[in-house]
């Protein structure tokens, strides 16, 4: 699909470059497939799909260089398919494309996350080659600046926040947020019986042990809920909540997840305040109390924090 190369190849020319579109215009599609045919300096891996839903399933189970996303699919906006999917992985390189040029539409496409932007009745092989350069060059740029805020700010472990970052992240997060919650909630959860699972199988099955923990902790809450490892054994997450029924909800909901499908379970301290009162380290230290009491009545259950 592409011509002899009159240079030394670079990393990019040597390997099929894999590009995603997804476009629900069958003669957008043909132009499209068309003009990547005519790129001089790429070897390209064309997959295309025409719906949302069929999109976010190719954008979750496979991995592409460049992702051409259609501002309209639909009643569906290509804006919340791409956010969605950089909500998962922030590396991804999307281009949005629309049918007119719309500077108000490229500014927001690249607010939402956006590499370029372009529009199909100014499109041509030359601006073709230009964004696709473009996109792969930002995203490694991305992928690498993330690895060193990763080193920097996350447990390399489990994944999740580092202790230090999850504090300075939760107390802005209480700060921000405070006039338009109702309750703030932190959730310390302990595993259970960890010391023996290190010293019975090793220390090995105990990380395996974390790990999995956090996964299902991860799975298990909102995408605007916090969470990080703030021991070696625990994990705190801090939840906007209506009130403390449901706070205590969640943590049994997560409790039972993680007793059913893993071979570990967790006991769970929570705290609850009011959002215009509340401050991280009485959350924190109402948490950990009742997580202690949690914990001296066997492990494996809530308990709620009780001022007295």
């Amino acid at each position: 699909m592409v011509a002899a190369l009159d240079h030394p190849p670079t990393d990019i020319e040597t390997s099929a470059l894999r590009i995603l579109l997804v476009e629900d215009d069958v003669e957008d599609v043909s132009i499209f497939e068309h003009l990547v045919g005519k790129l001089p300096d790429y070897r390209v891996d064309l997959t295309t799909t025409r719906d949302f839903d069929s999109a976010r399933d190719l954008l979750r189970n496979r991995r592409f260089d460049v992702h051409f996303i259609d501002y309209r699919l639909g009643i569906r906006s290509g804006l919340d398919l791409m956010s969605e999917s950089l909500r998962e992985d922030p590396c991804k390189a999307f281009v949005v494309v629309t049918g007119v040029g719309d500077e108000e539409l490229a500014a927001r496409s690249i607010q939402r996350g956006a590499i370029d932007y372009i529009s199909k009745d100014k499109l041509n092989a030359q601006q073709l080659e230009r964004c696709i350069t473009h996109c792969v060059t930002e995203g490694k740029q991305r992928t690498e600046q993330l690895r060193r805020l990763a080193e920097a700010h996350f447990d390399g472990l489990t994944g999740v926040y580092r202790r230090e970052a999850y504090l300075s992240l939760a107390r802005q997060l209480i700060v921000a947020g405070s006039s338009n919650v109702q309750n703030w909630a932190v959730l310390h959860v302990d595993v259970d019986e960890l010391a023996g699972i290190n010293s019975d199988l090793g220390f090995a099955e105990g990380d395996n042990s974390l790990r999995a923990v956090a996964k299902t902790l991860r799975g298990g809450i909102g995408p605007d809920d916090l969470l990080g490892r703030i021991e070696d054994d625990g994990f705190c997450v801090l939840t906007r909540v209506a009130n403390g029924n449901a706070a205590k909800t969640l943590a049994e909901q997560l409790r039972k997840l993680i007793d059913d499908t893993l071979e570990v379970s967790v006991s769970i301290g929570v705290c609850v305040e009011k959002a215009p009162l509340a401050m991280l380290n009485t959350l924190l230290s109402g948490a950990s109390m009742a997580l202690h009491k949690a914990k001296v009545a066997s492990g494996n259950k809530v308990v709620m924090y009780q001022p007295n």
